[in-house]
């Protein structure tokens, strides 16, 4: 176990989520030295502010993480503005019939939540189909 100064334990490894997290640092690596040659482009700043604001949402629920994050939701929004980027989240969808729901209990696996685009993208400039012949 890996115990934080809040007195939590974490588990060393859980099978999924370890997979998944190697993933996304192996893309932070690719991406680092791509844009080490190549740059950055609109579209790549933008994605990787949501990534950088999604990962922090999700470690904010470690108990102890959520203060210690906070500041990055502000400096996102901050990076946001300076480039001109949309700054408003996704608007809340409106509750259903019997809306409040019980927080979850400590320790309890969340659903896994869906990211939505604020905008779809098409195939890039120069795209000219599939070639039939």
């Amino acid at each position: 176990m890996v115990s934080l100064d809040t007195g939590m334990e974490l588990p060393e490894r859980i099978q999924g989520v370890d997979d998944h997290a190697e993933v996304t640092v192996v893309a932070a690596c690719d991406l680092a030295d791509t844009v080490s040659v190549s740059g950055w482009s609109r579209t790549a700043v933008d994605d990787a502010l949501e990534a950088v604001e999604v990962l922090a949402a999700v470690l904010g629920r470690v108990e102890g993480l959520d203060e210690a994050l906070a500041p990055v939701t502000g400096a996102v929004v901050r990076a946001r503005r300076c480039l001109g980027l949309d700054t408003e989240p996704e608007p809340e969808p409106e509750p259903g019939p019997g809306a409040a729901e019980p927080a979850p209990a400590a320790g309890a696996v969340l659903p896994r939540q869906r990211v939505s685009r604020s905008r779809r993208r098409g195939l890039g400039p120069g795209y000219r189909g599939i070639p039939t012949g």
